[in-house]
């Protein structure tokens, strides 16, 4: 690749890395010069969730090496243990509308 030249295409899963969400951005801004850069399409990373140009990390792809910081998975694992106790209420409230249904026909209620 020449010096300010920027490839277009998308982020490629790179072959070989561990790590599912160590990517080659080829249309990423960092992408110019003569060394490739490469990116992280982890959902925790701000950059991801808004669809901005995901992080260039330096992890090479191994997951002994991630550069996702703590406190950004542990706000996402929060996101989603909140999303599983409202899926739970909303659960709860069906159910009480089945035993309530249940009820209805069990007295026959409006016979036809």
């Amino acid at each position: 690749m020449k010096e300010g030249e920027i490839h277009i295409g998308g982020n490629f899963p790179v072959k070989g890395a561990e790590c599912r969400h160590y990517c080659n951005p080829t249309c990423h801004p960092a992408q110019i010069g003569d060394g490739w850069v490469y990116g992280c399409l982890h959902a925790a990373w701000p950059q991801n969730k808004y669809d901005d140009f995901c992080p260039i990390v330096q992890c090479g792809g191994e997951i002994s090496k991630c550069e996702i910081l703590e406190k950004l998975i542990r706000r996402m694992m929060a996101g989603w243990k909140q999303r599983v106790k409202n899926a739970c209420t909303k659960i709860e409230g069906f159910e009480q509308e089945i035993e309530e249904l249940e009820e209805l026909l069990g007295g026959q209620c409006g016979k036809p």
